[in-house]
């Protein structure tokens, strides 16, 4: 996997992690260096000149796409008794929803589990059997690190936004724990 800037109009609209042969298919540009609002004249990315609402607004979709992929790199949950590692793109988000939801409906039998994606500390996947109890402990160590990222990133705008100058802006970056 490799970094591939998508380009709109000339500017780096997204920047994106994707397999090398896939991305040169979608016409994706190779990234290593790009940002997104970053300029692409078909040979070169450079920096834009830009005013400060211009460096505001390019500032919030670089902290905000950092968010997605902090969110996206998933969360931990000691659900089962030790902690194990849980996806959390859109469609992991999605699943565990449904298996939260499943595990509220009434008059399910006592011994009720459901199977869930999951690391342990080794680095192994599986799907590991989730008691109603230890699935539902898992939405919320998820819904709490989403939250945790969602009003981080809010902070940080709020931030962009009283920025006085472009430098300063730009100095704005998301870091994670």
């Amino acid at each position: 996997m490799a970094r591939f800037a998508i380009i709109e109009g000339g500017t780096v609209a997204n920047i994106v992690e994707a397999d090398a042969d896939f991305a040169q298919s979608q016409g994706w540009i190779d990234a290593a260096d790009a940002a997104i609002g970053d300029l692409w004249n078909d040979s070169a990315f450079s920096k834009p000149t830009q005013d400060l609402d211009a460096a505001k607004t390019t500032q919030k979709a670089v902290v905000s796409q950092a968010c997605q992929d902090a969110i996206f790199a998933g969360f931990t949950s000691s659900a089962l008794g030790a902690p194990h590692s849980y996806p959390a793109k859109f469609t992991d988000q999605q699943n565990l929803n449904a298996s939260v939801v499943a595990s509220l409906l009434p008059g399910l039998p006592a011994d009720w589990t459901t199977p869930f994606w999951c690391a342990d500390a080794d680095g192994t996947w599986a799907y590991l059997p989730h008691t109603a109890a230890q699935i539902q402990q898992a939405g919320r160590d998820g819904k709490a690190t989403i939250l945790a990222c969602l009003t981080k990133n809010q902070q940080l705008a709020d931030q962009i936004d009283a920025a006085t100058t472009i430098e300063a802006v730009q100095a704005i970056q998301w870091s994670n724990p």
